[in-house]
């Protein structure tokens, strides 16, 4: 595998959390989602060779570190406002008033990737 092979997986996997591969054998299959999601990732390979910036990823690292670390332990059950004073609390990001619809929907696209990942 080449560094750019590598760099668009890493891409696309940070961008859609499925893997580019994944994706490559549903477009075989006329899915139009996959084969959206590869065109975008072909566009952020080709806005980097070009010397642009990308569009950052959904998430924050720090967060996506807290549902890594916690699920499994109950970070999955905790309400919207649960888990928005949950994260005011151990958070290492330094945010006091985390959002409860952002954390959500952090939660969910989270859910799906480990989802994903155990499907196939």
């Amino acid at each position: 595998m080449s560094d750019g092979d590598g760099l668009a997986d890493w891409i696309h996997f940070e961008r859609h959390k499925i893997t580019l591969r994944d994706d490559l054998e549903r477009r075989q299959n006329q899915g139009w989602n996959s084969t959206s999601r590869v065109l975008r990732t072909i566009n952020d390979m080709e806005q980097l060779r070009c010397g642009k910036r990308i569009r950052p990823f959904k998430g924050n690292l720090e967060h996506q570190s807290m549902f890594d670390g916690f699920w499994g332990f109950g970070i999955e059950k905790l309400s919207p406002d649960e888990l928005a004073d949950f994260f005011d609390w151990y958070c290492p990001c330094g945010c006091e008033g985390h959002d409860s619809d952002a954390l959500k929907k952090h939660r969910s696209r989270f859910k799906r990737s480990i989802e994903v990942g155990h499907s196939g």
